[in-house]
């Protein structure tokens, strides 16, 4: 394998859908964790009980944000805003930053104002590949609808049915 096939396969991976896909599951993997470990801490209950109380409600959380934030794009562009600052919020509480000295807490806000970008960015990228990837398999279909038995493609439905009987 030549070296600029590896970079072209790998360039190919990191801007598909599957890449985006696999980046965003990741980041709601760790969320997940985050929300869970964040109402866990305030939920009043017996161990155990917070616990599975605190990840179900982590998991239907993040991926209601995640729709909510996804979908919204086709209602307003306000919306997904909101949403990662409900989310800055979210991460600024679970990782304390009010508590430290000047540099942790500009640290910990710095990463509490990352991850509600990443989750804002994402939920875009996703959307408009999502939006590219349908429009892709919409123009392939119509292709395979003007391609006849014998491979030769044509450009309008109708030369493809007078060439039929011929085929």
């Amino acid at each position: 394998m030549r070296t600029y096939d590896a970079f072209d396969k790998a360039g190919n991976f990191l801007t598909s859908f599957a890449a985006v896909f696999i980046g965003l599951m990741l980041l709601i993997g760790f969320l997940i964790f985050e929300t869970q470990t964040l109402f866990e801490r305030i939920l009043p209950m017996s161990s155990w009980k917070a616990t599975v109380a605190s990840t179900l409600l982590a998991i239907v959380y993040e991926f209601t944000i995640l729709l909510f934030t996804v979908n919204s794009n086709r209602i307003s562009k306000s919306i997904p805003i909101i949403l990662a600052g409900v989310s800055f919020a979210f991460h600024a509480w679970f990782w304390e930053v009010w508590e430290g000295g000047a540099f942790i807490t500009f640290f910990k806000i710095t990463v509490s104002m990352v991850l509600s970008y990443l989750n804002y960015a994402y939920s875009e990228l996703f959307f408009k590949v999502w939006s590219e990837r349908l429009e892709i398999q919409k123009r392939q279909k119509e292709l395979d609808n003007l391609t006849c038995k014998c491979g030769r493609v044509f450009k309008s439905v109708q030369g493809l049915k007078q060439h039929i009987p011929y085929c």
